[in-house]
Parts: structure tokens; sequence; C-alpha cells
């Protein structure tokens, strides 16, 4: 066995008891120059209470946080909610893209709806895409639509051409 075999998993668990049950996550790097050396990139979560949720990813191996029981529980409050101005029920799948330099986000939804998300200068900066609640940033849809009849399981952008996504559903087994 190498060294790389040998190191130690450690194990951070990112907790907010207010979102309900998280469905899915996905991880982004950050490409740019970091905020802090422990700033290792983004996460994106879904929830049963119909949002996703935008997270600092840290790195805290080195960080002094309290041990319990040899698992790290770092509590952290989203960085911004992707939210609706009415409900498609649970936020069941998510995926990032790059396109022309702005981050896009796919959220698909209980109901079979998608909801994508720009996260440009243009789109921050509105008063019609976000709104400040207390210390959270919401940040509205571009646009939503219907794709399925069903739950969307999946959802995922084209890495060749990121105005491409693709979704899939779980109980009519369609992929569109």
């Amino acid at each position: 066995m190498g060294d790389r075999d040998r190191r130690k998993i450690e194990l951070f668990a990112y907790l907010n008891e207010t979102i309900g049950l998280i469905y899915g996550l996905k991880f982004r790097p950050d490409y740019g120059a970091s905020l802090h050396d422990s700033f290792i990139g983004y996460l994106l979560a879904t929830s049963s209470d119909g949002n996703g949720y935008i997270y600092y990813a840290r790195d805290l191996s080195h960080s002094n946080i309290s041990r319990k029981d040899s698992l790290n529980v770092y509590k952290q409050k989203p960085l911004a909610t992707l939210g609706l101005s009415f409900s498609f029920g649970q936020c069941t799948s998510c995926d990032w893209s790059q396109l022309n330099g702005s981050t896009q986000i796919a959220l698909g939804y209980s109901n079979g709806s998608i909801a994508l998300f720009h996260l440009n200068s243009n789109c921050l900066n509105s008063p019609m895409m976000t709104r400040r609640e207390k210390e959270n940033l919401i940040i509205y849809p571009v646009r939503t639509f219907l794709a399925h009849d069903t739950l969307v399981k999946s959802v995922k952008w084209s890495k060749s051409n990121p105005s491409i996504l693709a979704t899939g559903s779980l109980f009519n087994r369609e992929l569109r």
C-alpha cells in the first residue's frame, strides 16, 4: 500500500436542521482565486422544503473544530437559497454548468418541473431576480418549465454543450 492508501479519511457533516431532507448534493470546485486557504468550492443541496441551497465548501482538516465521536461536525448557513415564489413540491435533483463564464444551475422537482437559475452579475444585481431576507440571499429562476409528468430524478448539463440539459423521471422512466 502506498501513502495515498494509508491516509485516514476525515468525515465532515454540513448540518442545517431547517431545510428538511437532503435529496441531492453536487460539489463545484473553486475555479478562481480562493477567498481563504480553507475555501475549496461550493456545495449545492436540494431539499424536501422545495428549495436548493448553495454553501461554501471548506477544507476543515486543519481547523480547531471540536470532535464528537470521531466525526467532525460543522454547522453552516447557506450562502444563498434558490427559491420559487410558488411551490413545485420537493426539490429532488440538481446540477451545475458553466455557460459563457457564468454559472447556471438546474433544479428538478417532485411535480416534474425544472427551474433554471443563472448566477451572473446581471441576475444577482436585479431586484426582480433576488431578494434579501435577514442574512440570506434568495435567488429566483430565470426560467421554469414542465419536463415530466412525475418526479424529476436526475438533471444533467452536457459537458460538450452547456446549453443542453438532460432530465430523467423516476416513475415513467423517461429521459428528455
